[in-house]
């Protein structure tokens, strides 16, 4: 018991006054304000400074992301998953295509990627990024194109991932992005010879500023490394292709698995 009251101060006179659980003072209950007093604390990360809370953070951040990345909706049934399936079997064939394509070959004029339909797709939203990007300047403007072929995928896999929560629909959007990198790659390899028929049916030799890479690059003084840039733009490509194949194929696994019980 208190001699001193932990509220008010009040001091019990051991001489007049035995010892009580509650104080005459102010009328408090000792024992109920101990217990207040021995709550348990919060769990604190046992790492020293700074770098617990970091580490804490961080694996709250991949959570998160994981979470995310790797969702099986709860309404899924097998009709969703089987067509899943072929569709990550149809990426997974026409994605082996564009890998194995040689960004530099240029048969007759047209590089070997405008032999697929994507390629009509990309170029939807590669003129559309020469208007949007256009009000940046002339450069952006010119830029823009490539850009935009880029960004369109990349907005699909981000919607499909935290609008949706369709983590398989958000693999076929890298894919695509995956894709429209590679696609990119005998444009600009062609910088320097000019040879690919362009929109409208004529060359960079035709029109020197019709060519966006052949200006992107001469601007940048860097025309002479075209062969490289499109080797690693091509390279960037075939690697996300890959990763959006193995998290497509990983997601219908654990979907599969999940519908099996």
């Amino acid at each position: 018991m208190y001699e001193t009251c932990p509220k008010c101060g009040y001091r019990l006179d051991p001489k007049t006054e035995a010892p009580a659980d509650q104080c005459p003072e102010c009328g408090i209950i000792f024992s109920k304000w101990l217990r207040s007093q021995l709550k348990p604390l919060p769990a604190v990360d046992s790492a020293p400074g700074a770098g617990g809370a970091v580490k804490s953070g961080m694996a709250g951040a991949w959570g998160w992301l994981n979470a995310r990345l790797f969702h099986v909706e709860p309404e899924l049934d097998a009709i969703t998953v089987y067509a899943r399936g072929v569709v990550l079997l149809a990426a997974i064939a026409w994605g082996v295509k564009f890998i194995l394509a040689d960004p530099a070959a240029v048969s007759g004029g047209v590089p070997a990627s405008d032999d697929f339909i994507m390629h009509r797709v990309n170029l939807v939203f590669h003129e559309a990024g020469h208007v949007i990007f256009r009000v940046f300047g002339d450069f952006m403007g010119t830029l823009g194109g490539s850009l935009g072929q880029l960004l369109m995928p990349f907005i699909v896999m981000c919607a499909f991932l935290f609008r949706y929560h369709n983590p398989f629909g958000a693999s076929i959007g890298l894919w695509w992005l995956g894709q429209s990198t590679i696609d990119l790659a005998p444009y600009i390899a062609d910088a320097r010879a000019k040879q690919l028929l362009l929109l409208g049916g004529i060359t960079g030799r035709d029109s020197p500023l019709y060519h966006d890479w052949a200006n992107i690059l001469g601007r940048k003084g860097w025309l002479n490394y075209d062969l490289e840039i499109a080797a690693a733009a091509d390279l960037i490509g075939e690697v996300l292709m890959v990763t959006a194949m193995i998290w497509g194929a990983v997601l219908v696994w654990k979907q599969w698995m999940e519908i099996r019980g």
